[in-house]
């Protein structure tokens, strides 16, 4: 999240480029993120622009499958001949 915001710091207004870079640098809302995502709710962030707001949010992500056991049916295995 906080590098997605950065990557679009060239692109944005006066106003919102000082937004944006003093939420990057606050460590305190940094500490609440990762408190809201370990308690398991969603962190976000707005950004007012020229051109309309834009809005980041980030979840908590448990366990991520490694692969979908239903498609290991349907591969052929490397081993067979």
């Amino acid at each position: 999240m906080r590098e997605s915001v950065r990557a679009a710091l060239p692109g944005l207004g006066r106003e919102s480029f000082a937004t944006a870079w003093a939420w990057l640098g606050d460590h305190r809302a940094a500490e609440v993120a990762v408190r809201e995502l370990r308690c398991g709710r969603p962190y976000e962030f707005t950004l007012p622009t020229d051109a309309g707001c834009w809005t980041w949010t980030t979840r908590l992500v448990s366990v991520l499958p490694l692969r979908d056991p239903c498609l290991a049916s349907i591969t052929p295995s490397l081993s067979a001949t």
